[in-house]
């Protein structure tokens, strides 16, 4: 069984310090202008926002995955496809990034089968 949670989380994880790496200036930029209200009309800053938004957004799936996993429950295929959809999406939008992973990890978490409750 392909452990869902853990390619959300994985992923998540990896997109957050990519993020980190790649928007440094423009994160320092928006905490020296104050957080609040300090985004706009930065694009710059508007593209680290949702960068890291989208790492907290995925970690978040990875940890809804987790709780089915714990309860051995297979995740809801409306979840999985949406992820899916997103992961291609994405793809066709930008394929040099880490959305043909997100597509891959949905697609096998697609075929996965839970695991056999045991009493």
């Amino acid at each position: 069984m392909t452990r869902a949670s853990r390619w959300l989380r994985g992923l998540a994880l990896l997109h957050l310090a990519v993020g980190l790496v790649l928007y440094r200036e423009p994160l320092l930029g928006w905490v020296q202008a104050g957080v609040v209200n300090a985004v706009e009309p930065h694009w710059d800053r508007m593209a680290a926002f949702w960068f890291l938004l989208y790492g907290a957004l995925l970690y978040g799936q990875g940890q809804l995955a987790a709780a089915f996993e714990a309860r051995r429950e297979p995740l809801p295929r409306a979840f999985v496809q949406g992820w899916l959809l997103t992961g291609l999406l994405g793809t066709v939008a930008m394929p040099l990034s880490g959305l043909p992973l997100v597509a891959l990890a949905a697609a096998l978490s697609l075929r996965a089968r839970p695991a056999p409750v045991t009493p």
